[in-house]
């Protein structure tokens, strides 16, 4: 893995907030939102890896930051559904 590449940031919305939590330990949740959705820290230098992760949540997960991860994830959506 590129030790250069920043943990992503993503927000779980609190449908699937508990799932998340459970799936990648509660010391991957670095805050937690009054409408019960989540920010949780997942390793992201293996983007395919990464983005079938996220894929699984589908509408409910949102990557915050870094912006090329996010713009990278924005990328691979728009070419699917081209």
């Amino acid at each position: 893995a590129d030790e250069n590449v920043p943990d992503a940031r993503v927000r779980i919305d609190a449908s699937r907030a508990a799932a998340a939590a459970r799936d990648l330990g509660d010391d991957r949740v670095t805050r937690r939102f009054g409408d019960g959705a989540i920010e949780v820290s997942v390793p992201c230098a293996n983007a395919p890896a990464f983005r079938s992760w996220l894929l699984g949540y589908l509408e409910h997960a949102e990557v915050l930051e870094p912006a090329s991860v996010r713009a990278d994830v924005i990328a691979f959506l728009e070419a699917a559904l081209a």
